[in-house]
């Protein structure tokens, strides 16, 4: 009897020292970041009502573009048709820029001015030990157009702009 309670003493230890160890194997990661979502909602300035949820504003009138280089630019969607969802009536753009700097987009609706969105990117030391550095977005806006930040429910959304028509 006085052998079991130090070999169970000794196990108990054992075991501790074996769950606390951080084993961190980073070669197994596909990705070392989600792709980055920005969101839009376009309102009548006059009425407020959601101008993407009007037949005039679909995805055969609208053209993205990056703002640097002019490239056409096709990572995007209309969200449309979905009364339930609290995304609908958006313009969601998606994309993988991890490069620090300003950047910007152009959407070009038919029969309206060009929408110049601007953001920044910036680099930060990361805490994760498989990602040294993160790379978030700030300084979201709308250059030529008035625009507000996207609240549901009292609550900010983040990177979610409403732009006034």
């Amino acid at each position: 009897m006085k052998l079991i309670t130090p070999i169970l003493i000794l196990v108990a230890i054992f075991c501790l020292i074996a769950s606390c160890k951080k084993n961190r194997n980073c070669d197994n990661i596909l990705n070392q970041a989600p792709p980055r979502r920005i969101g839009l909602t376009f309102t009548d300035k006059e009425s407020g009502s959601n101008l993407i949820l009007t037949d005039a504003f679909g995805e055969k009138n609208i053209s993205v573009s990056v703002g640097e280089t002019g490239i056409p630019f096709y990572d995007w969607r209309i969200i449309k048709g979905s009364e339930n969802s609290p995304m609908n009536g958006f313009m969601e753009i998606i994309f993988f820029n991890d490069t620090p700097g300003d950047h910007s987009f152009k959407i070009q609706i038919q029969g309206k001015e060009t929408i110049i969105l601007s953001y920044t990117i910036l680099k930060e030391k990361s805490k994760d030990s498989c990602r040294l550095f993160s790379y978030p977005i700030t300084g979201l806006k709308i250059l030529n157009y008035g625009w507000d930040i996207y609240k549901q429910n009292g609550s900010i959304v983040p990177l979610v702009l409403v732009v006034k028509m």
